[in-house]
């Protein structure tokens, strides 16, 4: 208890650093903030393109099979669909009986000390759940009568193009920036001509409906992830990764 404070008022004194210096703030501060939402201020823009930069640099600009890509936030469902997050992008919830707060399970059981993770099965986490309800607490009103836990899909939706108010065809904003580098594969292929081994890099912005953000920037529902997918022959994987680990560690 007494190091989860410590920490804590650890965390505080950055939150409130980043501010004061202009790094950055809590996003809509000015009607209460917003959970898991932040601007960035004059230095922290600054400091954030200056990363940016230098990663772009040294991942696409100074390598000669490299691409670069900026795709679309918004992609075709089907796109979702393939990759699996329609289905298995979820965190298992459960939800007070007595004031509907939002509780995710396998956090609340990890800080009793109990195992558990979000890719157990609603069975698995539910036997584990049940066993140690009394243990846990309503974050708000204290109570421990809650509903079973359940998969809660972390993709959000969003109305574009839905002129009929149904939500019958969601658009999903992405849970993470790597699908348009899958779908624009064939693309680059037959653009650019690249031989084997290759890699296509894009920054961009990834959305995540979090039940719990938490952490300052370290768990946010909006987000911008740099990333790479390097594209080798089979047999060449395993050597390709661990190359790809140590030049990572590097920068």
């Amino acid at each position: 208890i007494f190091i989860a404070m410590a920490e804590n008022k650890k965390m505080e004194k950055i939150v409130s650093l980043a501010k004061r210096r202009g790094f950055v703030f809590q996003g809509s501060e000015i009607y209460g903030g917003m959970a898991g939402a932040y601007d960035f201020g004059p230095y922290g823009v600054e400091l954030l393109n200056n990363i940016k930069q230098s990663w772009w640099r040294d991942n696409v600009s100074n390598r000669d099979n490299f691409y670069g890509l900026d795709s679309a936030i918004f992609q075709d469902p089907k796109v979702w669909d393939a990759s699996g997050h329609t289905s298995g992008f979820s965190d298992p919830m459960a939800e007070c009986r007595k004031c509907n707060t939002r509780l995710r399970v396998d956090k609340a059981l990890e800080k009793i000390g109990v195992k558990a993770d979000e890719k157990m099965s609603e069975e698995e986490i539910n036997k584990l759940f049940d066993k140690h309800k009394e243990e846990i607490k309503c974050t708000k009103c204290g109570g421990h009568d809650f509903t079973s836990a359940k998969a809660f899909n972390l993709l959000v939706k969003s109305n574009l193009g839905d002129f009929t108010s149904k939500g019958e065809t969601p658009v999903y904003l992405p849970g993470e920036a790597s699908q348009g580098i899958y779908i624009n594969y064939k693309n680059i292929i037959d653009s650019m001509h690249p031989k084997i081994p290759f890699g296509i890099a894009q920054i961009g912005k990834a959305f995540r409906n979090e039940i719990s953000p938490r952490n300052f920037l370290f768990r946010t529902r909006e987000f911008e992830q740099a990333d790479t997918q390097f594209f080798v022959r089979p047999h060449e994987n395993k050597e390709a990764f661990e190359k790809i680990k140590e030049e990572r560690w590097k920068w």
